[in-house]
């Protein structure tokens, strides 16, 4: 493969599919449309827990928060609570591993403080923010950026005072009627389209030189998503003024980052591999959550997928990537660079390449500790640090002033790290963890409801049962404790009564995640498969990614003869939720019945990977290891 030894890495923070097709369909997105016509395209899911820090820290290093050391937005310091920064993160990032190789790299506007050493140039987000204070618009945090670099790029930063109708009216055409008296809108548009231009600027004037490796990072759909997706058509729970007024501000935050992008690729060049993914989704029509939140610490606004796209030498143009997570950025990236990427918990994304990556590359990853060379926070950082988190919505001001904070901060961070052990089937780590936080606060729903789906996970119903109870003791609400208690009789084998259970549960509160597709799963196992089918049409309709039903309705479609749609479906559940034995045996035994043996043995043996004693898989892979033989 040609590799160019060159990458331009773009982050689109909070970028959605769903948002970015009607865009590309009516020509308004030229410059990602000719990303997309060149180079390979997929969703990448999201990494659990949606905490940026952790996050963010995982797309750098390729490795999950238990290996990189991030696993909150605070840590406990003594009796108090101060918050993470790029100094407690434990594993190198890939610019660590670019760099200490000798190439020219710059990182803008990626969310860590404080600016880290590398070959080139380190941007912290917090340089690039206004502060919203008319004496004191920009931050003097001392470490925001590169030393030596301040004076060459402060001065590209744009106050949002200087913004016009010019700039302005694309987004709010009716500008003129916002009451700016009692409604921040203009304010909080004014302010993140700034700061989005700043960054925008920073990057240009960096990439217009020679380098070798670039990261750039735009949150401006993000920022503004949280504060404004819920005025996006169609109309939801919003006034008709405020839906009038702010309509159109999503859509034309996606077209301005499309004119971002194309300055980029411009700099860049033809010969250059070019990656653009998003940290995650954005709910934008029906799945939106009905409580409002500006904050961009409420997930619940989150989808589990963002978008990729890549190009460049050796990548296949107008192929699908199938089932990539964000940890699989950094070992592309390197992969792409001629760089080893052995002992990664992320994988090259094989989809895109035209050869397969080699596994004979000698490993020469570097093991900096960027602990060592960062020095802690002083105390006017960390105040900053703390103003920021409560400013975005990540963090409360009472909770970080209160008694009990350094103990919260445990709590949230054991949290965090064992539903990250959950999303890759780690239930008995997973476990030790919750545990811990219901014993010291047994009131905490999230933590014994959890624990219990571990238990159960782990085959000791006696033990999620006791955890059930304790939540619905606990005045649960009705509806979670008939779902609890379905979940329970199901896992039993008691399917009839908790399916009585689950619907109840479901009447009472119809939004609820993934209760539809629960409902689905067991009338499928009755039989029933035509009331299957339209449950787990059902959960689709608001939760368009559910892993459960995406796979039920390939099951369905399997047992029904309909290859092609069972394989769409069944993809479309890996993709979702990719530790799962029970997806990847039926994609297996989908893929045999097409008559692609080599895939399928390719399949089962991932599901052998995930469940080593999985009788049905164990069956088939002899088969098919038979077959293939021949």
């Amino acid at each position: 493969m040609g590799l160019a030894k060159r990458v331009l890495l773009i982050g689109w923070a909070g970028a959605d599919w769903s948002m970015v097709h009607p865009l590309l369909d009516a020509g308004d997105m030229p410059c990602l449309e000719g990303l997309v016509n060149t180079g390979s395209i997929g969703r990448i899911a999201t990494l659990q827990p949606g905490v940026g820090p952790l996050v963010w820290s995982s797309i750098a290093t390729g490795v999950r928060p238990a290996r990189h050391g991030v696993t909150g937005y605070l840590r406990r310091k003594g009796d108090a609570a101060t918050p993470m920064s790029g100094g407690d993160r434990t594993a190198p990032a890939f610019w660590d591993i670019c760099s200490a190789a000798g190439l020219t790299t710059h990182i803008v506007n990626w969310p860590t403080y404080p600016a880290e050493p590398a070959c080139g140039a380190f941007v912290s987000h917090l340089f690039t923010r206004s502060s919203g204070h008319l004496a004191e618009p920009w931050s003097d945090l001392p470490r925001g950026v590169t030393p030596g670099l301040e004076d060459v790029l402060a001065p590209l930063r744009i106050d949002p005072r200087e913004l016009g109708p010019a700039e302005l009216l694309p987004f709010v055409p009716r500008a003129d009627r916002v009451d700016q008296e009692c409604d921040p809108g203009l304010a909080i548009l004014a302010g993140r389209l700034a700061d989005a231009a700043s960054a925008h600027a920073m990057a240009t004037a960096l990439l217009d030189s020679d380098w070798q490796v670039a990261a750039v990072v735009y949150d401006l759909i993000d920022r503004l998503g949280h504060a404004f997706m819920r005025f996006h058509p169609p109309k939801g729970q919003v006034t008709q003024r405020s839906f009038d007024l702010y309509r159109g501000v999503m859509t034309q935050a996606y077209r301005f980052c499309d004119q971002m992008l194309g300055r980029l690729l411009q700099l860049a060049g033809e010969d250059m591999h070019v990656m653009l993914f998003s940290d995650h989704g954005l709910r934008s029509a029906q799945g939106r959550p009905a409580r409002q939140s500006t904050g961009r610490g409420d997930t619940q606004w989150h989808s589990p997928f963002g978008l990729l796209a890549i190009r460049g030498p050796g990548i296949h143009a107008d192929r699908w990537v199938w089932g990539g997570n964000l940890l699989d950025i950094c070992p592309t990236v390197l992969h792409l660079l001629g760089m080893p990427t052995e002992g990664l918990d992320g994988r090259v994304l094989e989809d895109a390449l035209e050869t397969p990556p080699s596994a004979a590359v000698p490993s020469r990853l570097v093991t900096t500790d960027p602990q060592r060379r960062l020095d802690p926070l002083n105390v006017r950082e960390a105040d900053a640090l703390r103003q920021w988190l409560v400013d975005d919505g990540y963090a409360r001001e009472e909770t970080l002033q209160s008694k009990h904070a350094a103990q919260m901060a445990d709590d949230a961070c054991a949290f965090n790290l064992a539903q990250s052990h959950l999303q890759f089937g780690d239930y008995a780590t997973a476990l030790r963890l919750l545990l811990d936080c219901h014993r010291r606060r047994p009131e905490v729903a999230a933590y014994a409801i959890t624990a219990a789906r571990c238990h159960a996970a782990l085959g000791d119903l006696d033990a999620a049962q006791r955890l059930v109870e304790s939540v619905i003791e606990h005045d649960a609400p009705s509806w979670l404790g008939d779902r609890l208690r379905g979940q329970l009789l199901a896992a039993e084998g008691q399917l009839e009564l908790a399916l009585e259970r689950l619907l109840l549960s479901e009447s009472v509160e119809p939004r609820q995640a993934g209760v539809n597709a629960e409902i689905g799963t067991i009338y499928d196992r009755l039989g029933r498969t035509d009331e299957a089918r339209r449950a787990f049409h059902k959960e689709l309709r608001v939760h368009s990614n559910d892993a459960t039903a995406l796979r039920g309705l390939g099951k369905l479609s399997l047992a029904e003869g309909d290859n092609d749609a069972a394989l769409e479906w069944l993809l479309s559940s890996a993709s979702s939720q990719e530790v799962c034995p029970e997806t990847h045996y039926l994609l297996a035994k989908t893929l045999k019945e097409m008559g692609r043996l080599l895939d399928a043995l390719r399949a089962v043996e991932k599901a052998l990977r995930q469940a080593p004693t999985y009788a049905e898989a164990i069956e088939l892979s002899y088969i098919l290891a038979e077959h293939c033989a021949k």
